[in-house]
């Protein structure tokens, strides 16, 4: 008897494969496409049961999955799945001289599995000590490689009660395999409800699923469910398979809609631990933790990133935007030099970029090249305002045409104002300050720097009616919103000391601030506030009533002095005693009063 000489193994795997079994693959297709007497929702599909990898005795790993095959066939229904006759598997490796006995890689897993043209694969690790048989195994799709469903651990005494058991449980986790196809099918057709739908199912089904829910978790990102949604079913296919890179970049998109930045961040850099050896993941990654914003973090995985593919451009623009995030002037401005350099396609294109390296080579010092390249970008861009804004603000007043030419162009922005306001401002033109900056925010109404000042302006002109009548047509929401609280309660603060007792009107602007201020949000301090103002007020009507003996001046105090009540009732803190020391000064403004309308309002006759 001859002995085969095995050849070396230089092709890969799929070559080796195809160009030894050409004819299998149809015989393969032939038996697990037979016609069944009665229509079927999906084929059939086939099971491949690989070899399990042993820790112990090989022989006991070996019959663990000979023997579960055969129970898989067995408890399975015929006409929804076959397992796969190892015959087929061990004829391809025979002929192509790989080792049909040992256990393969994961990728080499998944090029036989796909070109046996099966649908599932069994895979695993059986431990076999101390008289205990221990198998470890999951179940992998071959269309959906990534993902992974565990099955529970099984324990037994032998490897045929070994067998039974794995058996059992894929058969089990096979039960949400009808809902996971009707859910795929669902989201190919734009159907997410129906898909989240089918995907409930699968889970009813099988409630350890990994596969459903992934599909669940696919349906809910297309719909843009709430966050806390997404998170939930993310954290459930993690705490079942903590590999599962779609949960894993669920959660932390999540995270980051919630407003968590520093789980967020941590989320993030989980998934570049999972798939180090990806790009385009690490690319998504970086662009998440750059909005954060974790520049640091972000130029970390950039650089990490390189070693895969050191001329990768989006590293190169991600590694740009960190470093400008961070405030790193000369490394931003150097980068963009080699980009600008490069002629990279998307660096040149998009006008964002040409924004951040002129700011960048401004703030480095090389203000002549910042005036450069910033002139050479209006051109480039002839209609983006913020590189035209950028450009006047770089020339000054060197060129008075260029401002007004940049209101007639972009009537609508309200950079070009806010510009026009500072330099009339500058230049001791407070009106034409004024003017500009009302300009800025009819342009843009969420500008809430620009009513300030406007506010501050006319507080310049000694007008302060006039500021306040700014900052109450100012947005009550927004970045700003807190601004514009603490500002109207300092400027009613000054104002109020700066009255004295005698001017009325002062006083009464300044408790109108106070009050704008506690309007916006009302908390303890602008209550301690606006409460203080309201009886200094009162007592300054009640002085004046005293002089006029006027019983109109009385009744005023009494308003402001109801206000104030309101005011202490709601709560005024108690730091260093002042609720107890506004208190005891309201009885005392409130028996004064008593005292002035008993006196200067009596009844006539």
């Amino acid at each position: 008897m001859s002995t085969r000489v095995p050849r070396p193994l230089s092709l890969p795997l799929p070559r080796l494969l195809a160009g030894a079994a050409r004819g299998l693959c149809l015989l393969i297709l032939a038996i697990a496409g037979a016609a069944t007497a009665q229509a079927q929702e999906f084929t059939r599909q086939m099971v491949m049961v690989a070899t399990l990898r042993p820790v112990g005795d090989p022989k006991v790993a070996r019959r663990v999955g000979d023997e579960a095959r055969a129970r898989i066939a067995r408890m399975g229904n015929k006409r929804e799945m076959q397992v796969l006759d190892p015959y087929f598997v061990e004829r391809a490796f025979n002929l192509s001289d790989l080792a049909y006995d040992k256990p393969l890689g994961d990728r080499e897993l998944f090029e036989t599995a796909r070109f046996m043209r099966v649908d599932e694969v069994l895979f695993g690790t059986v431990t076999a000590r101390a008289g205990e048989v221990t198998v470890v195994a999951g179940l992998r799709l071959t269309r959906d490689w990534g993902q992974h469903q565990p099955l529970p651990v099984v324990r037994a005494a032998t490897a045929a009660e070994a067998a039974e058991k794995l058996a059992g449980e894929v058969t089990k986790a096979r039960q949400q395999l009808s809902s996971l196809r009707r859910c795929e099918n669902a989201m190919h057709e734009g159907k997410q409800a129906n898909a989240i739908r089918f995907a409930e199912d699968g889970v009813k089904a099988y409630p350890a699923s990994t596969f459903a829910r992934t599909c669940l978790l696919a349906g809910l990102l297309w719909l843009g469910e709430r966050a806390d949604s997404v998170l939930r079913v993310a954290d459930q296919i993690l705490g079942l398979d903590s590999l599962n890179i779609l949960a894993t970049v669920a959660r932390a998109s999540a995270l980051q809609a919630e407003n968590r930045p520093a789980d967020a961040e941590r989320a993030w850099l989980r998934v570049t631990d999972l798939r180090a050896d990806s790009i385009d993941l690490g690319v998504r990654t970086v662009e998440a933790l750059l909005q954060l914003p974790r520049p640091s973090s972000a130029l970390d995985v950039t650089r990490r990133l390189s070693a895969l593919d050191g001329k990768e451009p989006r590293l190169q623009r991600l590694r740009f935007r960190a470093w400008y995030a961070m405030s790193s002037w000369k490394e931003t401005a150097a980068l963009g030099d080699s980009l600008d350099t490069a002629d990279d396609a998307e660096f040149r294109d998009d006008s964002s970029y040409a924004v951040r390296y002129v700011d960048a080579l401004r703030q480095s010092g090389d203000s002549i090249g910042a005036l450069a390249v910033s002139a050479r970008s209006v051109k480039r861009y002839p209609g983006d305002a913020r590189v035209y804004a950028q450009y006047v603000a770089l020339i000054g007043g060197e060129n008075g045409a260029a401002l007004p030419r940049g209101i007639m162009r972009f009537p609508s922005e309200p950079e070009f104002y806010v510009i026009a306001a500072k330099n009339a401002r500058d230049a001791g033109r407070r009106r034409e300050a004024i003017a500009a900056t009302a300009a800025a925010v009819r342009a843009d109404p969420g500008l809430a720097q620009g009513y300030l000042q406007m506010a501050e302006l006319w507080f310049e002109e000694q007008l302060p009616d006039s500021a306040l009548a700014v900052l109450r047509r100012a947005p009550r929401s927004g970045d700003g919103v807190e601004m514009l609280r603490s500002y109207a309660i300092g400027r009613g603060a000054r104002v109020l000391r700066s009255a004295g007792d005698t001017s009325l009107a002062l006083q009464r602007v300044a408790v109108n601030f106070l009050l704008l201020a506690d309007s916006i949000e009302s908390r303890e301090d602008s209550r301690n506030y606006a409460a203080a103002g309201m009886l200094q007020l009162a007592r300054s009507e009640l002085v004046v009533a005293g002089k006029t003996r006027d019983c109109a001046e009385v009744k005023r105090a009494d308003a402001a002095l109801g206000s104030s009540a309101s005011l202490i009732a709601r709560g005024v803190g108690s730091a260093a005693g002042t609720g107890d020391g506004l208190k005891q000064a309201w009885d005392a403004m409130r028996a004064a009063v008593d005292n002035g309308t008993r006196v200067l309002c009596k009844p006539p006759g």
